[in-house]
């Protein structure tokens, strides 16, 4: 059964959070995504590391979360934060390419995708149509 968008009462924050974790679960096969007419790229860790932890804290607490993140998803946030935080701790500030070249990354993406499943579970719609009150195109190739 699905939560949905009733028990979210922060949307756009979710939004927030889902893209920066599908940055992750696409990080290895798509690196150099663009929004189109931008030069944005999709997977930055300085945002990553900013909305998922700092922002957010999505991976560190996300119990904690309860108007933008689903119960049901709170383990595989967990255990994305497990994962993810001993990386973010040995490489810093690295660039984006250091990240990717870490032999840790692909468990990191692979829990990310279990996140982004979690989530679209959890919800109506799918990743390239979630609901926001300020519509941002979805990154595409």
């Amino acid at each position: 059964m699905r939560e949905g968008w009733k028990t979210i009462q922060w949307p756009d924050d979710r939004l927030a959070v889902f893209r920066q974790v599908r940055a992750i679960a696409r990080s290895i096969e798509k690196p150099r995504l663009h929004r189109t007419g931008t030069h944005l790229r999709d997977f930055v860790i300085d945002n990553v590391v900013y909305q998922l932890f700092d922002e957010f804290h999505a991976v560190t607490t996300p119990e904690k979360l309860g108007t933008v993140i689903h119960s049901s998803e709170v383990p595989a946030f967990k255990e994305l934060g497990r994962l993810l935080a001993p990386v973010v701790g040995d490489l810093g500030n690295s660039r984006e390419e250091v990240y990717l070249a870490d032999p840790r990354w692909p468990a990191v993406v692979e829990a990310a995708r279990v996140v982004l499943a979690a989530m679209e579970a959890s919800d109506t719609w799918t990743e390239d149509d979630p609901p926001t009150m300020y519509p941002i195109p979805p990154f595409r190739q």
